[in-house]
């Protein structure tokens, strides 16, 4: 009996937290659940609520605003973190080889990561302002002509600049990490054979980062595809629906059209992605940590 109760012991210390996670994740779940499948509208209590089965979903198929909102949820998911990847590593790289000030700059370049989202979206839109931004002012003095940023084209762009700004600390910590724990020895054998730095890089450096860039890649592609905050201090899905990602379309729904059924059922199309966006390199993590390669 003892000895079944301590083979079991971590399990009985977790069950509490684990009951608590349960309780407080299954009611909103189930509950989002039932209006996915129901028609219910906040402002008209006329219209008569009643269960739709599948017919949210079904409206998926017809609704084109909602696949543009899925493409510019794939733009600014796949541009932010391939910013983060791109310039964490570059910046980690710069930082590991002691270059004078880098002891400053190691203090200086954890700030954004510190900074709440709205704050640093609505610094950002004070930035990018036509009128009186200091982008448009430097960019004046330059030579440049001042742009419009958050009122054209340019909008998207601006948003992914200023999430990958927010979120690039994040992975030069991950990258400084990996570079640290790469045994000096393989660069050392790599010198002494006279290997390029390219093959340097490609042989030794990139296989002993590929975890490190696995992490960022998950972390930072589901903070990608749920962003709300930034986008909605700066540009609020707009101008049109240039920055209206999915995130943004389930609040335009939901708490301006008050189509709680539709939004419920966008909702889970939102989870649905990011499970099948995320569960293949989780399982490939969890995998590889199975074997003892991480």
């Amino acid at each position: 009996m003892w000895q079944f109760l301590e083979k079991r012991v971590h399990w009985m210390l977790m069950l509490p937290v684990l009951l608590l996670l349960a309780g407080l994740t299954s009611y909103p779940v189930l509950y989002t659940g039932i209006l996915a499948l129901s028609r219910y509208n906040l402002v008209r209590p006329w219209v008569p609520h009643g269960f739709l089965g599948p017919g949210n979903f079904v409206a998926f198929l017809s609704d084109t605003y909602l696949w543009r909102a899925l493409w510019v949820t794939f733009k600014f998911g796949f541009a932010t973190v391939s910013i983060e990847i791109v310039l964490g590593f570059l910046i980690a790289w710069l930082l590991q080889q002691r270059l004078r000030g880098s002891s400053l700059f190691r203090i200086i370049y954890l700030i954004p990561m510190m900074v709440v989202p709205v704050v640093a979206g609505l610094v950002w839109r004070l930035m990018l302002n036509p009128n009186y931004g200091i982008v448009n002012w430097a960019i004046s003095r330059a030579g440049f002509k001042p742009r419009i940023w958050l009122g054209s084209d340019w909008a998207l762009p601006s948003v992914i600049v200023t999430q990958a700004w927010q979120w690039i600390p994040f992975s030069v910590l991950i990258f400084t990490v990996a570079l640290v724990a790469i045994p000096k020895e393989y660069y050392e054998a790599a010198d002494v054979d006279g290997a390029s730095p390219w093959f340097t890089f490609r042989h030794i450096t990139l296989p002993n980062l590929r975890w490190a860039i696995m992490i960022v890649s998950i972390f930072k592609l589901s903070d990608a595809i749920k962003a709300f905050d930034v986008i909605y201090i700066m540009t609020g899905g707009g101008p049109g629906v240039i920055t209206q990602t999915l995130a943004q379309y389930i609040k335009r729904v939901g708490f301006t059209d008050f189509e709680m059924g539709y939004a419920a059922a966008t909702s889970f199309l939102l989870l649905l992605i990011s499970f099948v966006v995320l569960f293949p390199v989780i399982r490939r993590v969890g995998a590889n940590d199975a074997q003892g390669k991480i």
